[in-house]
C-alpha cells in the first residue's frame, strides 16, 4: 500500500523525510550530534501560511488541491477559476457568504435580496416590495377575459400556449402566461413587448423570445445544463428520444415517434408505430393498429 512522503522537520527544509523525522542530509547531522534548527515550514503557495506537510511543500488545502486539478493555486488565482466561490467584491479573495458577498462586504448586499413586506414571510421582494407568491395573489386574472392585444398570434395552433406572438409558455390565465398576463394587468405589456418582443433567441433554428443571456427558456436552461446551447439538430443527437425520428428532421415528437408533419405522411404506413399512447403494434391505418382502428368505427370516430 502506498504510504504519503512527510517533509523533512528541519526548519526550511522541504525535502522529504528519510528516518527520524529528518532527510538525508539533516538525518547525518542529527546521527553526528550537531544541532539543528528545528521549525514548522509554511505552505509555499503565495498568500497561504499554513503549515507544510508534503516533502514538496503544500499544506493540507493545497496537497488536495494539486491532486484534484494537477496543481496548487493561490486564492487570487483560484478566485478567476472558480469565482463563486469567493466574494464578489472586486480585489476581495475572501470566501463568499451572505448574498454572494464575505462578512466584510455583506453591507453591500442589492435592495433585491430585501424580505417580503407580508406578515411572517421570509421570501425574497419580487415587485411592490412584496415576494412573488404574495404578487400573484393580489393580481386578478379573470379580468384578462376578452382581452385582445396587438401582439397576439394571428392564428392561434396550440391553446395551450399563450396567445403572444412567439411564445410557448403554458396559457394558464385566460389564454396568456404568466409573464404576458401579469404585464397587461400592470399595463406594462406595450413597453416591454416594445423594448423584448422583438428580441428573438439567438440560437439559429429558434424563434422563441429572449428569457436571458440572449436565449429562449428553454435554451437558457439547456445553457445551465451543458454549458452551450444547441440547434434541435445538435440537440437531436445527445437526446434522440425527444425528437421525430425522421432522417433530417429535427422537429419534438407530436405523434409517439413523429412530428405532426411527419404523422400524416406516416399515417398508413404499415411499418410504422400505432399513434395511440402506449401501443406498440404497427399502424393498420389512419395511424392506428387493427385494434384501436376497429374500436374507433365502433365509436364511430
Amino acid at each position: 500500500m502506498c504510504t504519503e512522503n512527510k517533509q523533512c522537520k528541519a526548519k526550511n527544509c522541504q525535502k522529504r523525510e528519510l528516518r527520524e523525522g529528518f532527510c538525508k542530509v539533516h538525518l547525518i547531522q542529527f546521527l553526528n550530534g550537531e544541532e539543528i534548527e528545528i521549525g514548522t515550514n509554511e505552505c509555499i503557495i503565495e498568500d497561504c501560511n499554513l503549515e507544510a506537510v508534503t516533502a514538496v511543500g503544500y499544506c493540507h488545502t493545497h496537497k488536495n488541491q494539486a491532486y484534484r486539478w494537477g496543481r496548487a493555486y493561490s486564492e487570487k488565482e483560484l478566485k478567476e477559476v472558480k469565482p463563486h466561490l469567493f466574494c464578489k467584491e472586486s480585489g476581495c479573495i475572501n470566501r463568499r457568504k451572505t448574498g454572494g458577498y464575505c462578512e466584510e462586504h455583506k453591507h453591500l448586499v442589492k435592495d433585491d435580496k430585501l424580505k417580503c413586506s407580508e406578515p411572517k414571510c421570509k421570501h425574497k421582494v419580487f415587485k411592490d416590495g412584496i415576494c412573488r407568491q404574495h404578487y400573484i395573489e393580489k393580481l386578478d386574472f379573470s379580468q384578462l377575459k376578452g382581452v385582445v392585444t396587438p401582439f397576439d398570434k394571428e392564428t392561434v395552433r396550440n391553446d395551450d400556449w399563450c396567445r403572444i406572438k412567439n411564445c410557448k409558455n403554458d396559457a394558464k390565465y385566460e389564454g396568456y402566461c404568466f409573464l404576458h398576463g401579469r404585464l397587461i394587468l400592470d399595463g406594462e405589456l406595450d413597453e416591454y413587448m416594445t423594448d423584448n418582443g422583438s428580441k428573438l433567441c439567438t440560437v439559429s433554428d429558434c424563434d422563441e423570445i429572449v428569457k436571458g443571456k440572449g436565449l429562449c427558456h428553454r435554451h437558457y436552461q439547456q445553457f445551465n445544463k451543458y454549458g452551450k446551447a444547441f440547434t434541435n439538430e445538435e440537440h437531436k443527437k445527445i437526446v434522440p428520444q425527444f425528437y421525430c425520428i425522421e432522417d433530417g428532421c429535427s422537429e419534438k415528437r407530436e405523434l409517439v415517434q413523429y412530428c405532426g408533419v411527419h404523422a400524416v405522411k406516416h399515417k398508413n404506413d404499415t411499418e410504422a408505430q400505432c399513434f395511440e399512447p402506449r401501443c406498440r403494434d404497427n399502424i393498420f391505418k389512419d395511424g392506428k393498429c387493427a385494434i384501436h382502428y376497429y374500436d374507433s368505427q365502433r365509436r364511430g370516430e
